[in-house]
């Protein structure tokens, strides 16, 4: 595990640990929403759009799915790089810091799928592993919330999203 891997590691299990012994118990609610983002790689980068869905236990703890729904395709000195199927399962963690602004961190498991395709050969590989990311988010309304939050998916693989979020 990368140094950098660790470090948000840690902090997202101070965050996650911190938040639990504050948690005051509220009604639980489950949220769905949609993000866009930018996806950089160590050699293509591509924009992407997500669903998620989750479930906040409280303020402060939820557990969070995503899945890649549309992805650009990325050309590679002259090979076509399309990522196939991204997905994964997150724990995020919020600590409040105004009334409508929190920070959170997230950890997870991520798994991807992608195809590069150059003069008719095709070859497809996939990978699986940590994510860690951080974040802000923003109470906009009552039912919706606005984040932005960088998330390393795999090693080599870091997105950078935006995403309105419906509570129930």
């Amino acid at each position: 595990m990368k140094a950098k891997n660790v470090k948000y590691l840690i902090l997202s299990m101070i965050v996650i640990v911190g938040g639990s012994l504050f948690a005051k118990q509220s009604m639980a609610d489950g949220y769905v929403g949609i993000s866009g983002g930018y996806i950089d790689t160590d050699i293509t980068n591509h924009m992407a759009v997500n669903l998620h869905g989750g479930y906040a236990f409280n303020d402060f703890i939820s557990m969070e799915g995503r899945v890649l729904i549309n992805s650009s395709e990325e050309g590679y000195r002259g090979a076509n790089v399309e990522i196939d199927s991204l997905y994964g399962l997150y724990i995020l963690a919020a600590v409040p810091v105004a009334s409508d602004w929190s920070v959170f961190a997230l950890f997870g498991h991520s798994r991807i799928e992608a195809t590069a395709s150059y003069n008719g050969y095709s070859e497809t590989a996939d990978d699986s592993g940590s994510s860690v990311g951080f974040g802000i988010k923003y109470d906009l309304l009552e039912a919706w919330t606005v984040r932005l939050e960088h998330t390393e998916i795999l090693d080599g693989i870091d997105m950078t999203q935006a995403t309105l979020t419906l509570n129930f």
